[in-house]
């Protein structure tokens, strides 16, 4: 290096700080190096809590996880942003971008101290598998592909476009399986059904640089989320290269070595970790596992420029993140734009929708969900200036020309009162009845049952007995039981959470000022056919991918105010194998109002050597048409979506599937004796000994691994096979097991380095010589004959050779946005 040069590095050294880790021109591995060499044990299990504490002596500040969790980063910061199920709804992948962006810049600029915490806990991003879990709406629907497309983009919204720093952590959660009802339990699936159903929209995480991923309180096959090496370690690090850092659902944790050898790095909890401390002294092997832990949570802090000057981070300029950004006008816009697109269009008879004219002389709005506010837990308090249905309404037409009966009492629909609703229609031209989700279906809270809640359906009855034109919209994330009322039911609109703009979006869909375009991201079922139980996650007969029919609407279903017609469709007659598909078609609006069309390009599967959904959306793009425009749409199929996945569809016995064959490839999973001896085991003593201070550590760690390597137990204990180099002394004590080794710490023993452990069996993706039959419309065409269709079909070959899709360029699979430049100081 040339003195010159070598002066300014020195200098650039000293002006950061007394430690090379201060130095930020050095990379990060080498900063991290250095702070682990001067950390001691104790604080680096600290640093493994959820509320760090500051260890001045090195000059690092208090760190705070938890602070991201009152919003969840799900649906906003401050502006309430629409809820995830309903960003999924739009079918518009920018609306989950921005929906991101304004959160974490929103986040950034309320917390710029750092101290408080820049980690958001979302999205969340589990597949919607059945209609009653509470937590839908947190989510993007049923759908892998719709899914992953929407977290990706909620990804880099909320960390930002920068090469070297993120603007907030984000959290994808909840690995690998969480998909309700209920939190907690166990999910028996087999490997299919795991990576092409419940991982896709997981790993789109990764592929958008995600800082963080949550696991989750559910087991995967009997072994607890959290403790998983395969899917924490084999498949989320080794086989997709995630390099950030994994944090417990609160309380998820069981057992300190378990989580931590397993891939675990931050605990959400009660104090686990913190016995790291005592169980990692003279244990090389523990060691090894906390500092990885150690240095990917210290890694992701700097990654948000907390241990450099502001001047060079991009996200820390205070003219550009301070309180003016909060609620904004522009981040009010996004929210308001987002939500008008939310709202789908189920029903339409007779086209009562729009109210126009006439029917407006006299509104009557009712139902629990008709004036209030409220909205999801995980979602930001809205406004005062937030307008309710009614409200919205009476702005619209006028304050004495609509009137309101809530009629019943919260979102149950309780305490019925027929004289006050009677009331309210007593003249009425018109009539929104608006129900709510709220209260019955949240974290917690999962529906009892598909039927509508309480008095709903006498509320319906009073309205159907009117004669007068009316529209039910459904403020909820899940679908309700209306089978036996649909064919007196006129118009039906799903809404979701818009939140901040709930009013606004509604009435501006009911009176015509925005003509609807939302698609429903899940399948709306007629009845809810008998569960095989909660714990069985198989998609046999689930979800339209896997041929469910009983079908009210379908997944990707949704009207308009207009008609569009589909025509010149173009596709390659073939295709090597390993290739992306241009599909081109031709969209004309037919009708008489401008309107917005979603595109949905569907893949069938014709002679694939393995097994596949039925159907699976292959790609969409949302388009804008003046009446009488006719415009061409050019859509790109990824290699992915026509890939088929060479996995097992064994399910172990715990799943109620029966004996199966076992997958080829897997190692056997350990038989661990001391867990089933002796499940309150202690061990302590010796230099390559795990001190398990609780009756989970030692053992839950053994069955967390892939296989036995590593590890050795016998009917009295289990222990890390580390620095083992004479006869074991086993002692059994009346109060609590204590088993010691003896011999450990003589001068003379050589450190034995454990055996690797065997390579675990991945599924692998391939793109394989087959034909695929595309459709291509408007809407899913797996549909109820009483709803007309739109669909063109191709057929495409591909050809060559089997290709494993890690070979395949993927670059076309998710679509870059850019965050629109934030002005200085807000305006």
């Amino acid at each position: 290096m040339a003195p010159m040069m070598m002066a300014l590095a020195a200098a650039a050294s000293a002006a950061a700080g007394p430690y090379p880790w201060q130095n930020d021109s050095l990379p990060w591995p080498d900063r991290i190096s250095n702070l682990l060499e001067l950390l001691t044990t104790t604080e680096k299990a600290q640093l493994m809590g959820k509320v760090n504490p500051p260890i001045s002596r090195l000059g690092i500040e208090g760190y705070n996880y938890r602070q991201g969790t009152p919003q969840q980063c799900n649906s906003g910061y401050k502006t309430a942003m629409p809820q995830n199920l309903g960003i999924a709804a739009s079918f518009n992948v920018t609306n989950a971008f921005l929906s991101g962006h304004a959160t974490g810049v929103e986040f950034r600029s309320d917390h710029m101290d750092y101290a408080q915490g820049l980690t958001c806990y979302g999205p969340m991003t589990n597949i919607m598998r059945h209609p009653l879990w509470g937590r839908n709406h947190e989510g993007y629907g049923e759908d892998p592909y719709l899914s992953s497309q929407m977290v990706y983009q909620m990804v880099k919204g909320l960390q930002g476009d920068d090469d070297k720093y993120v603007q907030v952590h984000a959290d994808c959660k909840h690995f690998s399986t969480f998909d309700g009802p209920g939190n907690g339990g166990s999910a028996w699936i087999s490997d299919r059904d795991w990576f092409s159903t419940y991982l896709p929209a997981m790993k789109a995480c990764v592929a958008a640089k995600t800082a963080s991923f949550m696991c989750s309180y559910a087991q995967l096959n009997g072994v607890y989320g959290c403790n998983n090496h395969r899917a924490l370690t084999e498949i989320l690090r080794n086989t997709w290269g995630f390099d950030g850092f994994v944090v417990s659902d609160m309380g998820a944790l069981h057992g300190a070595v378990a989580g931590v050898t397993a891939g675990c790095d931050l605990e959400d909890g009660y104090g686990t970790y913190i016995k790291l401390a005592n169980m990692s002294e003279r244990n090389t092997t523990l060691i090894k596992y906390i500092d990885q832990a150690v240095g990917r949570l210290l890694t992701a802090r700097m990654k948000l420029g907390e241990f450099d000057p502001a001047q060079i981070v991009p996200f820390a300029n205070p003219a550009q993140y301070n309180k003016n950004r909060i609620q904004s006008p522009e981040f009010m816009k996004y929210s308001h734009d987002a939500a008008v697109q939310t709202l789908v269009l189920l029903k339409n008879e007779g086209n009562t929708l729009p109210l126009t004219g006439s029917v407006l002389a006299k509104v009557a709005v009712l139902g629990p969900g008709g004036n209030t506010r409220d909205h999801p837990t995980y979602g930001p308090g809205v406004t005062s200036n937030a307008t309710t249905v009614f409200t919205a309404l009476q702005n619209r037409i006028s304050a004495s020309k609509v009137v309101f009966s809530e009629g019943c009492s919260g979102a149950a629909c309780e305490a019925y009162n027929h004289s006050d609703v009677a009331q309210a229609l007593q003249g009425a031209t018109s009539a929104v009845v608006v129900l709510s989700g709220y209260e019955i279906e949240n974290e917690g809270r999962d529906r009892s049952s598909f039927d509508l809640p309480g008095s709903t359906q006498q509320l319906l009855n009073d309205v159907i007995n009117t004669k007068i034109p009316f529209v039910v919209v459904f403020g909820s994330a899940d679908p309700f039981n209306i089978t036996g009322l649909y064919d007196e039911l006129p118009a039906l609109v799903q809404s979701f959470y818009p939140q901040e703009f709930n009013g606004e979006a509604v009435a501006s869909v009911l009176l015509g000022e925005y003509n609807p375009a939302g698609r429903l991201p899940y399948t709306w079922p007629r009845t809810l056919l008998p569960d095989p139980g909660l714990d069985n996650y198989t998609m046999a007969g689930k979800t339209y991918r896997y041929g469910e029919t009983n079908v009210l609407f379908p997944f990707g279903y949704g009207l308009s105010y207009t008609r569009f017609n589909y025509s010149d469709l173009n596709a390659p007659a073939s295709v090597p194998t390993c290739s992306s598909i241009n599909i081109s078609v031709s969209v004309t609006n037919v009708g008489k109002i401008p309107g917005h069309e979603v595109v949905q390009v569907y893949v069938i599967f014709e002679n694939a050597p393995m097994e596949t959904p039925t159907i699976q959306l292959a790609a969409f793009q949302k388009v804008y048409l003046e009446p009488g425009e006719k415009m061409t749409v050019t859509l790109t199929v990824a290699a992915q979506q026509t890939a088929v996945l060479n996995a097992s569809d064994y399910v172990p016995s715990g799943g109620g599937h029966g004996p199966r064959p076992p997958p080829p490839g897997p190692p056997a999973p350990c038989t661990n004796q001391c867990c089933k001896a002796l499940p309150g085991v202690l061990i302590e003593g010796g230099q390559d000994m795990v001190k398990a201070s609780d009756a989970n550590d030692c053992c839950a760690a053994c069955a967390a691994r892939a296989s036995c390597n590593g590890f050795s137990f016998s009917t009295k204990g289990c222990w890390l096979k580390t620095h083992v180099t004479s006869t074991t002394n086993e002692s059994d004590h009346t109060s609590g097991i204590v088993i010691k080794r003896t011999g450990c710490n003589s001068a003379s023993a050589a450190p034995t380095p454990p055996s690797p452990p065997p390579p675990v069996w991945t599924p692998q993706w391939l793109s394989v010589p087959l034909q695929v039959h595309f459709h291509v419309g408007g809407q899913q065409p797996n549909q109820p004959t009483s709803i007309p269709s739109n669909i063109l079909s191709s057929e495409v070959t591909m050809t060559g050779a089997v290709q494993p899709l890690e070979g395949c360029s993927e670059d076309n699979l998710y679509p870059r946005l850019v965050a629109p430049v934030l002005p200085a100081n807000g305006i």
